[in-house]
């Protein structure tokens, strides 16, 4: 399955910029080393291709970008393989065949395309093992072909499997399972070879396996914070949070003038208790009791002054319980 996320104008001249450029490096290079020049010129394929991918993507789709890239990896495979001593030269074809239908699977939408791929698949391996007779260790390199098949068609019916139950996130696409089914295949079979040359073999191989357990669990978790929901704070929806803005209604400014001032300032008494028996005409009787006009001698000090306001507001508290029992009782 192809990429689905489009990349940016910037993020896309970046890469052909990059891999223009990387390519134009090996190619001056090419001749100052003893190495082939096939491979500085199949790297050089490659990465132009790579980097022309994320604006193909974003002019005809990601469909057209992994056929590019699968187009670069042909190319390299072609030009690197034709730069080696014989035998190992007779391998391009088949490699190319093999590049070529892993990448036709990977950029596959429908059945047609996945199953041009599967054929290419299919004549690459098949030409592959009729060309093995040229190659040195023979027999395992046709053991090598054969896990080749066995476990891609097994990987890319797993990977079916897991898609269709709603799992795609977590596993390769199919040219990864591919490439992972030949690069395995391949070890198995040459591993007695590989073990008379490297010592504490196992050591490797569980260290191997144990960075390739570390790379699933991120993939596992990766898809696992793709499907959260995302916090309040990083969403693109409205955070919520309480609106404690004011809401002010005329009719209440003169009420609440008379009472500001006379609990400010001591001055309004008989029309600040006026103004809450007329609120509550059922409790004036006891707000008599407890609303009592200020001393006259309050307010000649701070601390005095200090003292008749907390007076004044705890008997508008206890006026305020008086007028809201009888409301409560109803």
């Amino acid at each position: 399955m192809a990429e689905e996320v489009t990349p940016g104008p910037t993020e896309a001249g970046a890469w052909l910029v990059a891999g223009v450029a990387f390519a134009v490096a090996l190619l001056v290079f090419r001749s100052a080393t003893i190495l082939p020049a096939g491979l500085f010129d199949g790297c050089a394929a490659a990465l132009v291709a790579m980097g022309a991918a994320p604006l193909a993507h974003r002019r005809l789709g990601p469909a057209a970008a992994t056929l590019l890239r699968g187009a670069g990896l042909v190319a390299a495979a072609l030009l690197v393989t034709a730069s080696l001593v014989a035998p190992w030269d007779r391998a391009a074809p088949p490699l190319a065949l093999l590049i070529a239908g892993a990448t036709l699977l990977q950029a596959a939408r429908g059945r047609l395309l996945a199953g041009v791929g599967l054929a290419t698949l299919a004549a690459g391996l098949a030409l592959g093992w009729w060309l093995s007779g040229d190659f040195p260790e023979s027999g395992r390199l046709r053991f090598a072909l054969a896990l080749t098949a066995a476990g891609a068609a097994g990987l890319l019916a797993a990977r079916r499997s897991l898609v269709a139950r709603g799992h795609g996130a977590i596993v390769p696409g199919p040219a990864g399972l591919i490439a992972g089914a030949a690069v395995g295949a391949t070890y198995l079979s040459y591993r007695g070879l590989v073990a008379l040359h490297v010592g504490n073999l196992p050591l490797y191989e569980w260290s191997l396996g144990v960075a390739l357990s570390l790379l699933l669990l991120a993939r596992i978790r990766r898809g696992a914070r793709e499907g959260e929901a995302p916090e309040a704070w990083s969403s693109e929806a409205r955070r919520h949070a309480q609106d404690a803005t004011p809401l002010y209604d005329a009719r209440m400014a003169p009420l609440a003038a008379v009472l500001a001032r006379y609990l400010e300032t001591g001055a309004g008494f008989e029309e600040y208790r006026a103004t809450l028996e007329a609120a509550a005409p059922d409790a004036a009787p006891r707000l008599k009791a407890i609303l009592a006009a200020p001393h006259p001698a309050e307010g000649r000090s701070r601390a005095a002054r200090r003292e008749a306001a907390a007076r004044r507001l705890a008997a508008h508290k206890a006026a305020l319980e008086a007028i809201e029992t009888p409301i409560r009782s109803r």
